[in-house]
């Protein structure tokens, strides 16, 4: 099973994800854009660990952040280099199945349960 932890660190929180045997493969960074906004500021895994639940768990924890916060949406400015339109279209499947989308290369969302 994957752990993650967090840091505050200068108004933002940092998560790192370890796999199973303790070693580092991801990370997000989120930070309160205002009462009712978190700013998903980076989200990532590294490439041999893809496609295995870790970026998942990742935005689940700043899903969960973001509600422990009293956030109820989710932004990001953020917008990937995509090296084929199948990344392109799994980055956005990802998000959808998180309740985020992407709409003018903006990740934008709700997170109200």
């Amino acid at each position: 099973m994957s752990e993650v932890s967090y840091s505050d660190v200068e108004g933002s929180r940092k998560f790192i994800i370890k796999d199973e045997s303790g070693q580092i493969v991801g990370h997000a960074v989120a930070t309160p854009k205002d009462k009712s906004t978190l700013e998903l500021n980076s989200i990532q895994v590294n490439p041999p660990k893809r496609r295995q639940g870790y970026a998942s768990h990742l935005l689940d924890e700043v899903i969960n952040y973001a509600r422990h916060i009293g956030a109820t949406k989710i932004e990001g400015d953020f917008v990937p280099e995509y090296r084929t339109e199948s990344d392109r279209k799994a980055a956005h499947s990802f998000y959808e199945k998180h309740g985020l989308r992407v709409h003018n290369g903006r990740l934008v969302g709700s997170v109200v349960k």
